[in-house]
């Protein structure tokens, strides 16, 4: 009884992802010696002549589609290939071709080029060597094992290189010539081409194999000591002057831009944690000590501030406007790390304590209320006047008087003349000041 050709599509799509097995042996053998006498005398079988010129006539006279299941089946077997085009078609792309009968013209049908086993053992022991592991018996179970190690490293890599995109990790140059390596392996989709290739890239696969190794140690357990290098790198940046007087530091803080700088700092992640701990001692010092100061500082100003509002007995308001500055600068100078910042902070204050000064300079007091008149008692012709006891005049607050001597020169003073002459405008600015009973600051 003859098999339809719905049966026979439907038979093929079903044999190519699994079981080659048939019960009709005599046949099988027939088309596949066929195909390798052809194949011995260098001719070309078309499907379509293999199924309608061939053993679509007598002496078999086999229905079309069988004869299309037949040679689908010795494919999924390992016996034949099919190539269109000039290209070798993949399985799963097989049946998506052989279903239309129109494109059996455009088809050629092979005999299988197996690989020696020669190279099948070269490869088994490249793939031992590259991806430490060793690979099964078998053209069929190797290409898979070796296909399948290749796309694992394609996946991660491609996950790394998300991160290398961005400047802030190393190996995007090592993951963009593996992944390269790997689109041009992984384009083989039979297994002929596919173990020649990779013999052929025996190199450079090696050389794959030592930046894989780097990359995942990398970015499955260093990354962490990266990101803190990073991180600590650039706090200790802000403070780059001072640390550079410090030998220790400056050279601690060369190793680490270095090795940020590397391409492959790989050998050098061990150094990371020394480096930043010995950078930090110097530094966090450093910042102490700049803080101390300014602090001293800035509460010095705090204090003369608020001694000039305790003169004018000042009411909360304005104590508050007049200090809110220096708190917020006293503030940033005791959380700051950066002794730029600190710095900063201290300039700032002087300016903050200048205006604050003006504030209580400008300030008018309230005037007190008139005092209210004794109440007249009936009968006794009015009350006698009461004396009042006159009200203390308000405080007069005398703001300092900024002198800066550096600003009385120009240049440097050369001789006995230039000495007196810049006495002399100190003593009058300073007696001037007495003169006018202000307070004098010296800056």
């Amino acid at each position: 009884m003859g098999i339809s050709k719905h049966q026979i599509v439907a038979s093929v799509s079903v044999q190519f992802p699994g079981s080659s097995s048939d019960g009709n042996a005599p046949a099988l053998k027939e088309v596949l010696e066929f195909v390798r006498l052809k194949d011995s005398i260098s001719q070309k079988v078309i499907l379509h002549d293999l199924i309608e010129g061939r053993f679509g006539k007598r002496p078999y006279g086999w229905p079309e589609w069988e004869v299309v299941l037949l040679v689908a089946r010795l494919v999924v077997a390992g016996e034949l290939s099919m190539s269109m085009d000039g290209a070798l078609l993949t399985r799963d792309k097989i049946f998506e071709q052989v279903k239309t009968p129109n494109k059996w013209r455009s088809i050629i049908v092979i005999k299988r080029q197996t690989v020696d086993a020669a190279l099948l053992q070269q490869s088994r022991n490249l793939g031992k060597s590259v991806f430490s592991k060793m690979g099964p018996d078998g053209e069929d179970a190797l290409y898979g094992f070796l296909r399948e190690q290749c796309e694992k490293w394609q996946a991660n890599l491609s996950g790394y290189l998300k991160l290398a995109e961005t400047g802030k990790y190393p190996g995007k140059d090592a993951i963009d010539a593996g992944l390269k390596l790997l689109k041009l392996i992984l384009a083989e989709k039979d297994s002929y081409g596919f173990i020649q290739k990779f013999v052929t890239l025996k190199a450079e696969f090696q050389n794959l194999s030592d930046d894989v190794s780097d990359l995942d140690t990398f970015y499955g357990t260093q990354q962490p000591v990266w990101e803190l290098l990073g991180r600590k790198y650039a706090e200790f940046v802000v403070n780059r002057k001072e640390l550079d007087h410090n030998p220790d530091a400056a050279a601690a803080l060369h190793q680490m831009e270095s090795i940020l700088g590397h391409a492959a700092p790989y050998p050098l992640i061990k150094d990371i944690s020394g480096l930043v701990s010995k950078v930090t001692a110097i530094n966090d010092a450093l910042v102490v000590k700049r803080r101390s100061h300014a602090l001293e500082k800035i509460d010095q100003h705090v204090s003369e501030v608020k001694e000039a509002l305790d003169h004018i007995a000042a009411p909360p308001d304005l104590r508050n406007r007049c200090l809110k500055e220096l708190q917020k600068l006293r503030q940033i100078a005791e959380t700051q790390t950066s002794i730029a910042h600190i710095h900063q902070a201290v300039t700032d204050a002087i300016e903050a304590k200048d205006d604050a000064l003006d504030v209580i300079d400008r300030y008018v007091p309230p005037k007190p209320a008139a005092p209210t008149p004794p109440p007249v008692t009936p009968g006794t012709g009015g009350a006698e006047p009461t004396k009042t006891k006159a009200e203390p005049p308000p405080p007069i607050f005398k703001k300092p008087r900024v002198v800066r001597p550096a600003e009385m020169k120009s240049g440097y003073l050369k001789t006995q003349a230039d000495v007196d002459a810049f006495l002399g405008k100190l003593r009058k600015e300073l007696e001037a000041a007495l003169a006018a009973e202000e307070p004098i600051e010296i800056r």
